[in-house]
């Protein structure tokens, strides 16, 4: 797991290559075993793999452009409470994640606090009323090679008491 955790990258350049529905899976199932507030588990998912989908949602927001590339899309929303951000980042990172152990390169597309961009989403999705987009993660085989690298430690922006 260490050598995952070291090793996730942003990746927003992929191969032409479609995921199977099988790995997509896993990384959603991975992303449902993320801890949440009071274990309320607020959160809904929505995989996109229609290219044309991919597109009009990369056209929501300028940064989202490597969605037109990207295999794949999971689009993380959830019921609005007090900590539906905090339990929506746990479920994306756990995504991050899973998808870096499979060989799939990824990047977290933020939504929140972009609350016009999320409306514009949500009615794109047909989501329900009361359920709010939070973020998008574009997938995809990593064009580059040595995408998934070790970073050097920043050991300094440990403290140990206090600061």
């Amino acid at each position: 797991m260490e050598n995952i955790l070291r090793k996730r990258r942003s990746v927003r350049v992929f191969f032409e290559r479609v995921i199977e529905k099988k790995l997509l899976e896993e990384i959603c199932l991975d992303g449902l075993q993320a801890p949440s507030a009071r274990n309320t588990r607020p959160w809904e998912i929505v995989i996109i793999q229609e290219k044309e989908m991919l597109k009009r949602i990369s056209e929501l927001r300028a940064p989202w452009k490597c969605l037109q590339g990207a295999a794949a899309a999971i689009v993380i929303s959830a019921k609005k409470d007090d900590y539906y951000q905090q339990n929506c980042a746990a479920m994306a990172e756990n995504m991050l994640i899973s998808a870096t152990e499979k060989g799939i390169g990824s990047v977290w597309l933020g939504l929140y606090p972009h609350i016009e961009e999320s409306e514009m989403l949500r009615l794109l999705l047909k989501c329900p009323e009361g359920i709010q987009p939070f973020c998008v993660i574009a997938l995809g085989y990593p064009e580059a090679e040595d995408v998934f690298y070790e970073k050097a430690v920043e050991k300094e922006k440990i403290h140990w008491e206090k600061w």
